[in-house]
């Protein structure tokens, strides 16, 4: 085709296609999970205390107390326990981010 690159019509709406799922599948949130709450999660199940958790993430503790409450609710448990046991059968490994939070870096 004089020296350009060509793709059928066919396979460009293939790739299109296949580009646009993935994005959507990037931004959407794990479980209906928000990102901020997949942190509160991860540092939950790390064994944080609300008062770690709002330190790590320059918070106040009635901010994260509003999480949990959400991320509770989403999930369906009623306490911390339960919200780790979910988050150990749900999410599998718990995110890198959780390392991170231990040795006290962000």
């Amino acid at each position: 085709m004089e020296g350009e690159l060509w793709i059928s019509r066919p396979l460009s709406a293939m790739l299109i296609d296949f580009y646009r799922r993935q994005q959507v599948n990037t931004y959407r949130p794990v479980c209906g999970l928000t990102r901020r709450e997949l942190e509160i999660v991860t540092l939950l199940v790390s064994g944080a205390s609300n008062t770690e958790i709002a330190e790590k993430l320059f918070v106040s503790e009635h901010t994260v107390k509003s999480h949990l409450y959400n991320l509770f609710r989403k999930i369906n448990v009623h306490n911390r326990i339960q919200a780790t046991n979910w988050a150990r059968q749900n999410l599998g490994t718990i995110p890198v981010m959780a390392s991170r939070y231990a040795n006290g870096r962000r």
